[in-house]
């Protein structure tokens, strides 16, 4: 039931995002919603970096101490600080070198990109603390919210007859501010050890711990393996499209972006399972129950690879008609992306289950190397295709980075992750004992 909570929150925020876009390509220029998605998706790269210490990273501590990890909170947020002003830096540099201005003043962009910036990884924080309060009604709930900010901000401007490039950004910086005053209060708890842990794991693993209170460089060293995980994802996802703008141009920006949306729309259903709902358990349980750890990801990399292929073949065959349906005759240049990013469809359903084993703080690391040389080629190949082949070559970058570390998790946890038989998937057997020790 509260994997249907959580999906129905994500579905909901799929559909919002997806139908405040198609709003978007049919109110404003090709080249202006190509300056605006290249903006946005800036601001998500660089979300991981902003959030190091006050995001996934507490996943990670109260999984492993418990009530205890409070000793962390002083440190997290002087260190979460620091990261905001880096992050603001990099993120100036990046509109600068884009030339992403285009969609209004200099100052005006790198004004609105912050404050969604500020916004988008408050609201992360926030998801994190729902999350190990297992409020997951809340959760869902909360993962439309800075969706729906946004398409407010958004259909305000249209009633107005307002709508731009530069209206848009600013509406999004009015919604990146209001997200980011509703989510402070769960970065002070947090930090503040006021989260309200359910259960027995009040008190959880605290006996374990010493009471001495890390400084700043001991929370940035045990935080960004975690950062670095989410920033290499959304550097071999996101960072593409981040690329195709400065390469190619913004109107090929927008073709990516039609069939970004829609690949994007059917990768949230396995984030939503690991990445929402199994992320904290999976954590406890390689520490504290590895029987449960294996039958996860078992039973996990089974039934996402059945629905990978199946929604894969779909959006194939559904590209033709739905692409110049929804987004009008301009987009029809926009299908064969949306086909070419159909293949990467099951790779990133059985991705999932083979990178969850490797979250624990025994292997992050190793994934972060993993992830690390996914995000180098498909930046490599980006250079190399788009300039070639247009926006085509950018989505065969995307497939080829998906498909590149899917191979090394499943080399990765073939050889390092002690529990873990890889080949066992395949059979019946492992698949019916691993539900039957889920379902327990």
């Amino acid at each position: 039931m509260r994997i249907l909570i959580l999906l129905l929150g994500t579905a909901g925020n799929a559909l919002i995002a997806f139908l405040t876009h198609l709003l978007l390509t049919r109110n404003v220029p090709v080249s202006d919603y190509g300056h605006v998605v290249s903006v946005t998706a800036a601001v998500t790269m660089l979300t991981p970096i902003a959030g190091m210490t006050i995001g996934w990273f507490w996943l990670e501590l109260y999984g492993r101490e418990g009530r205890a990890a409070v000793r962390w909170g002083k440190a997290s947020r002087k260190a979460a600080a620091l990261a905001f002003l880096v992050s603001f830096a990099v993120l100036l540099a990046y509109l600068a070198a884009a030339g992403l201005a285009g969609a209004g003043s200099a100052a005006t962009v790198f004004a609105c990109a912050c404050l969604m910036l500020a916004g988008q990884t408050l609201a992360d924080a926030r998801a994190v603390r729902l999350q190990l309060e297992e409020r997951y009604f809340h959760l869902a709930l909360w993962q439309v919210t800075p969706q729906a900010l946004r398409s407010s901000a958004v259909l305000v401007l249209m009633s107005a007859a307002a709508i731009s490039g530069q209206t848009v950004m600013l509406g999004y910086a009015a919604a990146g501010l209001v997200g980011a005053l509703l989510s402070y209060s769960s970065v002070r708890a947090l930090t503040d050890g006021t989260v309200n842990l359910p259960g027995k794991r009040q008190m959880e693993h605290a006996q374990e711990v010493g009471d001495s209170a890390p400084n700043v460089h001991a929370c940035l060293r045990a935080a960004w393996p975690f950062s670095l995980v989410t920033l290499f994802y959304l550097v071999y996802s996101t960072g593409i499209l981040a690329l195709v703008s400065p390469l190619i141009g913004a109107q090929a920006s927008a073709y990516y972006n039609v069939g970004f949306l829609i690949f994007n729309s059917l990768a949230m259903l396995p984030s939503v399972v690991y990445s929402k709902y199994l992320a904290g358990r999976l954590f406890r349980w390689w520490s504290h129950d590895q029987d449960k750890f294996v039958a996860a990801f078992h039973l996990g990399v089974a039934v996402h690879g059945c629905i990978g292929v199946v929604l894969g073949a779909c959006m194939w065959f559904g590209a033709p008609l739905l692409v110049p349906l929804l987004f009008g005759e301009s987009y029809r240049a926009a299908v064969a992306v949306v086909q070419i990013l159909a293949l990467a469809v099951p790779i990133r359903f059985v991705q999932h289950g083979y990178g969850s084993v490797l979250f624990s703080q025994d292997h992050i690391r190793r994934k972060v190397a993993y992830m690390g040389q996914a995000a180098a080629l498909s930046v490599l190949l980006m250079i190399l295709l788009a300039p070639a082949y247009g926006v085509t070559g950018a989505a065969a970058s995307a497939v080829a980075a998906e498909l590149a570390l899917l191979v090394l998790y499943m080399l990765g946890a073939a050889r390092h992750v002690g529990p873990i038989d890889v080949r066992a998937t395949l059979s019946l057997r492992t698949l019916s004992t691993a539900y039957r020790r889920l379902a327990r």
